[in-house]
């Protein structure tokens, strides 16, 4: 939370200027991520009615509030002129990754004849869950006193929420290309580069998988699972904002002259995130129930801009504006590609 006050007041026989700004600026910037995985292993035997559970969980919270307020007073005898301004931003810009994967590994878990319903399974879980908070507010004033001048305030708020920019092929890294490259079963042909179309569509599965940011994300990919029990691969995401900004401002000439008051204000709300489950490139034998399930849930909780002004004088000049934006561009997949399933 930042607040700012500035207050600048001028008197004098014959003339008079006073001019006062007051600016707040609130910024939070998130960028966590969360991971929980088994990788690289090439046999694991889990104990009879044993339970594979590999769950990634965020739970994020951002409050962020600007307020600012000028005021500017002049008073004289023949000329005074009062200027005021007051600005306030606050902005919450939030990129988390919640990931729950199983990677090239080969694994075998069993159910006992007597064991319960969910002995024997392997659950893979990623729950990003985020709630945002942004408040702004802007208030100017300026008064004028004398046989001749004027006055002028302005005041101006933002409030933004931005979740998530899309995943980035450039994330992927040289060893992970290389990995493609020697691997016949995603298309690679040991060349030294990624120069083939299948190679290039395995780049962007994996780009799909780890380059998006702010996701859930749980998969299961390049792995052999003997499963006793159920399969589950599940991600969740939940997303609730509030925006909201307000300005104000007032402008009074005690004098022949003029008054201008002007207020504006932004409330902007965008979700650009993913939710995603994905089995890749994978064999699966699974005697129970195969669950692959993406949930994406967001909620505009509130999203107000309020702009007010009131100027004053033999003339007397005043605007308002107020705008809203919400963009909620989400994107939710689940798949098995490219894979063998026996169930």
């Amino acid at each position: 939370t930042t607040a700012s006050a500035s207050i600048a007041a001028s008197f004098a026989g014959l003339a008079a200027v006073s001019v006062s700004f007051g600016g707040a600026v609130s910024r939070n910037v998130m960028n966590n991520t969360v991971e929980a995985y088994l990788a690289d292993y090439e046999s694991v035997t889990v104990a009879e009615d044993g339970v594979v559970n590999v769950k990634a969980t965020e739970n994020a919270l951002a409050e962020t509030t600007a307020w600012a307020a000028s005021a500017a007073v002049a008073i004289a005898g023949k000329f005074s002129l009062a200027l005021s301004g007051a600005g306030a931003e606050a902005n919450n810009v939030v990129d988390n990754v919640v990931q729950a994967y199983i990677d090239n590994v080969t694994m075998t878990t069993s159910r006992s004849s007597s064991a319960s319903s969910t002995e024997g399974d392997v659950n893979v879980l990623a729950v990003n869950n985020l709630g945002l908070r942004a408040e702004s507010g802007a208030i100017a004033a300026a008064v004028n006193g004398a046989l001749a001048g004027g006055s002028g305030a302005i005041g101006a708020s933002i409030a933004r929420n931005y979740v998530g920019r899309g995943f980035n092929v450039d994330l992927i890294t040289n060893d992970e290309r290389d990995r493609i490259d020697g691997d016949s079963s995603l298309g690679g042909d040991d060349s030294g580069g990624i120069d083939n179309e299948e190679e290039i569509q395995a780049v962007l599965d994996i780009a799909e998988v780890d380059g998006h940011h702010n996701t859930a994300q749980a998969y299961i990919r390049n792995s052999d699972l003997t499963v006793g029990g159920d399969l589950t691969v599940q991600a969740d995401l939940a997303q609730v904002a509030q925006t909201k900004a307000y300005a104000g401002s007032l402008a009074v000439a005690i004098s022949i002259g003029g008054a201008v008051a002007a207020a504006g204000s932004e409330s902007t709300t965008k979700f650009s995130s993913k939710s995603e489950a994905l089995v890749i490139n994978s064999t699966l034998d699974v005697a129970g129930d195969v669950t692959v399930l993406s949930t994406s849930d967001s909620l505009i909780d509130g999203a107000d801009a309020v702009g007010a002004s009131l100027g004053g004088g033999l003339v007397g000049i005043s605007v308002g504006v107020a705008y809203i934006v919400v963009d909620i561009t989400n994107d939710v997949d689940a798949g098995i590609r490219n894979e063998a399933v026996n169930n």
